[in-house]
């Protein structure tokens, strides 16, 4: 139970440690891949607002650099500083562009600025540009942006291959040191999560060892009682008192066997000894026990069990399953059970539905904890610890199923064992 505990704390810790993470990564990269837009935008509004050429920097002394890569004819005059812009960038940047008329030729293009594009290549860029029918977008490695002007429209491009190079290796670069730092976390949650447990563990242990150590001790005084209660009868005769002192031996004896098995069951490591047995009938061997105790109820059993189901398990173990979830059905039970055995998606489920008086759907999970009674009015009135459906539970989870106890309508329940 505490390596399983243990392994729980280290799956929980571990998602919130890779959910934290990708949402940071995610959110990170956006932000990056938003800037790179968000500057290319800068740089082909400016562009476009200048014809389609790049202008010419303001803080540019005249006769420096290539004058000729700027359009000399333009009147407006760009602040570079204002929109965070170096005298470099116009030397950096390549891009291209294109006039086309209200007709959709193509008047004039400009790829004097980039090596890469030739007319013929830009007029091909461009088709795909109109066809898509968006203002600004990528087009493989440029973003483009489309803007009207008279009832022509300006078509400009700019290379954006490096920018998106690097944000792919910084994308790259920040999955691998989170899937590094998720591994590191992970080795240190497991080394972390035996210190935390070992106080778990230690006290647990001891409980296990009380459980274990006390059922044996009991043993010995119960025996004497049940003995010393048979010498009361042969010398005084059966009474009452001695049947009532048989009575609550029984009980305690049983107890203390429950109690011991729950120990067993809870202890790490422990396996069950499969062998493959035909659980249809081992199903119907069991259920056929309480047919008579349900008829002295009053009780109407109705039984629907699939032949021939084979199962690997522990026969042993499964048989006391049944018995525990029919003894259960039994007691609880205001008239009708119904047992099923089927096999559905390469999985057999047992399933016992009981109609009950009062059933608190909103506890149900709480079915299957130690000594829980759901029926606390009645619980005088019925025998048992409430510790039943607890070792029903280690059975199944030894065999690697599950089980469930569900309530549609509050005045019936099903308990189901899925292996």
């Amino acid at each position: 139970m505490i390596k399983r505990l243990q392994k729980k704390f280290v799956i929980i810790s571990m998602i919130s440690v890779i959910a934290v993470l990708t949402v940071i990564m995610t959110l990170i990269n956006v932000m990056n891949y938003k800037k790179i837009a968000d500057d290319v935008d800068v740089i082909l509004e400016m562009i476009s607002e200048n014809n389609g050429k790049f202008p010419k920097p303001d803080m540019l002394p005249e006769g420096t650099g290539d004058n000729n890569r700027f359009d000399e004819g333009a009147d407006k005059k760009f602040d570079f500083k204002d929109r965070k812009m170096s005298a470099e960038t116009p030397y950096e940047t390549r891009y291209f562009s294109a006039l086309t008329g209200s007709d959709g030729v193509i008047k004039w293009t400009n790829t004097g600025n980039i090596a890469a594009v030739d007319d013929k290549t830009a007029q091909k860029y461009i088709l795909k540009a109109t066809n898509s029918k968006k203002t600004k977008g990528y087009i493989d490695c440029y973003r483009y942006l489309v803007s009207e002007k008279d009832g022509e429209s300006l078509i400009i491009f700019v290379d954006c291959s490096k920018q998106l190079s690097t944000a792919g290796t910084f994308l790259k670069a920040s999955i691998l040191i989170s899937i590094i730092g998720s591994a590191a976390v992970f080795v240190l949650l497991v080394c972390l999560s035996r210190i935390v447990m070992k106080p778990i563990a230690e006290s647990y242990s001891k409980q296990k060892r009380f459980i274990t150590d006390s059922s044996h001790e009991i043993k010995t005084p119960l025996a004497v009682i049940s003995a010393n209660t048979e010498v009361i009868e042969l010398m005084n005769g059966e009474s009452e008192w001695t049947e009532s002192i048989r009575k609550q031996v029984d009980r305690l004896t049983s107890l203390t066997k429950n109690l011991t098995a729950l120990a067993r069951m809870d202890e790490d490591g422990i396996k069950v000894e499969r062998a493959q047995f035909n659980m249809s009938d081992a199903v119907v061997d069991v259920v056929t026990g309480f047919k008579v105790l349900a008829e002295q109820r009053n009780t109407t059993m109705t039984v629907e069990i699939e032949d021939g189901l084979l199962y690997n398990g522990e026969e042993k173990s499964i048989r006391q399953l049944v018995n525990i979830l029919m003894d259960n059905a039994v007691k609880y039970s205001n008239g009708i059970i119904k047992v099923s055995l089927k096999k559905s998606k390469n999985r057999i489920k047992f399933a016992i539905y009981n109609t009950a008086s009062n059933i608190d759907t909103g506890s149900l999970n709480r079915y299957f904890d130690r000594f829980y009674r759901a029926d606390a009015s009645r619980s005088k009135d019925i025998e048992g610890f409430g510790i039943g459906l607890s070792i029903a539970k280690s059975i199944v989870e030894l065999h690697g199923g599950s089980i469930s106890a569900v309530s549609e309508d509050g005045a019936s329940i099903t308990i189901t064992a899925a292996f």
